[in-house]
């Protein structure tokens, strides 16, 4: 088992619609690049993370120029495992879920700054090796990031219009609605573990019984 964690950074790019003066549904595509790792334990094995993304939908909140949203969807990682001097070796690419919620800033016509945290479970995965039998993995991600944002079109302060609040004052209310791309970084930390099988079974051509033996190593 072991941590991986380290420092990344990315892109972003996705749409929002504001379809009531203070709700909004949105969708974003991510993709981050980076070194997240670890040297698990008891036996020595390397085990990172070099690329990873999303792809979530967004329900949020707005209150003049803030945005505060929940989000959710599918997630990847790129990750390599390498154990018993790298007779074991496992570069794959897991796939699982991703939620999570941040807050947007709209500072300046067109741009916005974002703060975010995401969780992601990777599940089990199986992968088999000659003559050494079974490995079984489980990843799960924990993403803290900052971003920042452009807005193509209508974005900055616009005035009051009869559809928002009485009390909300000219040209504090933000017009969301439109698609952006942007930048990000922040700090992952994940939580790795893997389980070796090694296993033989005999059976016995005339119909008798069956052996099985196995042994499961933590790495």
């Amino acid at each position: 088992s072991g941590s991986p964690n380290g420092g990344f950074g990315g892109f972003q790019i996705g749409y929002n619609y504001l379809f009531t003066p203070n709700w909004l549904l949105g969708a974003e595509v991510d993709a981050s690049f980076g070194s997240l790792r670890d040297n698990t334990s008891p036996s020595p094995a390397n085990f990172k993370i070099d690329a990873f993304g999303t792809i979530r939908g967004r329900l949020g909140y707005v209150y003049g120029p803030g945005l505060f949203y929940g989000t959710a969807g599918t997630a990847w990682a790129k990750s390599e495992l390498n154990a018993a001097g790298g007779f074991i070796t496992a570069d794959r690419t897991n796939v699982g879920w991703t939620a999570g919620g941040g807050l947007e800033y709209a500072f300046a016509p067109n741009w916005s700054a974002k703060a975010e945290y995401l969780y992601a479970d990777f599940g089990e995965t199986r992968r088999s090796f000659p003559f050494v039998g079974n490995l079984n993995t489980d990843l799960t991600m924990s993403m803290v990031q900052l971003g920042l944002n452009y807005r193509f079109g209508t974005f900055g302060n616009v005035e009051r219009t009869s559809a928002m609040p009485s009390n909300a004052p000219g040209r504090t209310a933000v017009n969301w609605t439109g698609p952006y791309i942007g930048l990000h970084g922040g700090f992952g930390s994940g939580d790795f573990h893997s389980t070796t099988v090694f296993g033989s079974t005999n059976f016995d051509p005339n119909g008798g019984s069956t052996f099985e033996s196995y042994a499961r190593v933590r790495i």
